[in-house]
């Protein structure tokens, strides 16, 4: 019984590539449409009908407190802590909203609620713990400034008040001047690199996983590895006749046979006559196994039998099941020969072996 060797055989590193390099137009493809994508729906979220409104920003002094157990100041204040712990509490934001109220009136603005307030200010602390800072950002310019100079306020009293043991005083170092248009942080083109990184990315890992799943025969060598049956090689290269004439000398009649019934038969017939140019070879063209499976009872009728496979198939389940049968029928493979094969690949692949010059 015929043991086939799918799976097992050594990876043809040189054969990979070749067929990856044929499928270069669908990676950059799958590239583009990972950037157009990342970076269309990175705009939509994040840039398209966005306002960037109006900001202001203002910078203080802390003067901290001293831990009293161990004599150093206190350190441990960061951004979250001002940001999120304090300037957005309760108690920052109805007196934020108590001192913009005296304001609102006279600037001809209307507040916001508190939660709408909690979305137009931020506080930093770059780089220096004793001076944070603090960014108003709103639709309109007028109410950025009203709430800025309110922020300002509620800072210094924050500082001088006795609710918290940390701070000893707050005080203002730059006051907020002016509401200028501020610029939307647009990331569109890292999102467009980050896309079509992952699609390009994502097509060759897709590619690989068909690669691997892939039985089909695209040179001589890969069959020989596999089934264990001379291949004499491709219809135009250079090593077929010799291969030819010395694996079937001593025959007289020679059966064709297609692994796909589709194949024609008589036209590989044709070829290889025109190619020998002597002997007396008798080519009978068979009928495909699956078309007429009775057909191996004429092949027991030929001396040899020339087994055509279609290179790019993706029929290795149907190579082995069909070798299988003839090897049940006592039918013995004398040779293959590879039939359909990409000229371009075989030439890249065989190079300079492929279609030599023949005397």
């Amino acid at each position: 019984m015929r043991v086939c060797a799918y799976g097992r055989e050594p990876l043809d590193v040189k054969l990979m590539v070749l067929l990856m390099l044929k499928k270069g137009l669908y990676f950059v493809l799958a590239t583009l449409l990972g950037a157009m994508v990342a970076g269309g729906i990175y705009f939509l979220a994040h840039i398209w009908g966005v306002e960037a409104g109006y900001e202001t920003t203002s910078t203080y002094y802390v003067e901290y407190g001293t831990d009293p157990q161990t004599g150093n100041k206190y350190t441990y204040i960061n951004d979250v802590t001002w940001d999120t712990t304090w300037l957005k509490s309760d108690f920052f934001l109805d007196e934020i909203l108590r001192i913009a109220g005296e304001e609102a009136g006279a600037a001809a603005v209307q507040l916001p609620d508190r939660e709408r307030l909690k979305g137009y200010l931020s506080a930093q602390l770059p780089s220096d713990l004793r001076m944070p800072t603090t960014t108003v950002n709103t639709p309109d310019p007028k109410l950025t400034m009203v709430l800025a100079r309110a922020v300002e306020q509620t800072m210094v009293s924050f500082g001088a008040g006795d609710m918290n043991k940390e701070i000893d005083a707050i005080r203002v170092v730059t006051a907020a001047e002016e509401a200028k248009q501020a610029q939307l942080d647009n990331r569109t083109w890292s999102a467009v690199i980050l896309g079509a990184i992952l699609g390009g990315f994502f097509a060759v890992v897709c590619w690989l996983i068909y690669y691997f799943l892939d039985d089909s025969v695209y040179v001589p060598g890969t069959f020989e590895r596999r089934y264990g049956i001379p291949m004499l090689g491709t219809r135009e290269s250079v090593y077929t006749v010799v291969n030819f004439k010395h694996l079937f000398a001593g025959k007289q009649k020679v059966a064709l046979l297609g692994a796909d019934g589709d194949a024609n038969m008589q036209e590989v017939a044709e070829c290889l006559k025109n190619r020998l140019e002597t002997g007396d070879w008798e080519m009978v063209p068979m009928p495909g196994l699956e078309q007429c499976p009775e057909v191996v009872e004429a092949l027991r009728e030929c001396d040899g039998l020339l087994y055509c496979v279609s290179a790019g198939a993706h029929d290795g389940k149907r190579l082995e099941e069909q070798l299988s049968l003839l090897d049940k029928q006592d039918v013995s493979v004398t040779a293959a020969l590879l039939i359909c094969e990409d000229e371009v690949l075989q030439k890249m692949y065989h190079f300079p072996g492929y279609g030599g010059k023949r005397a």
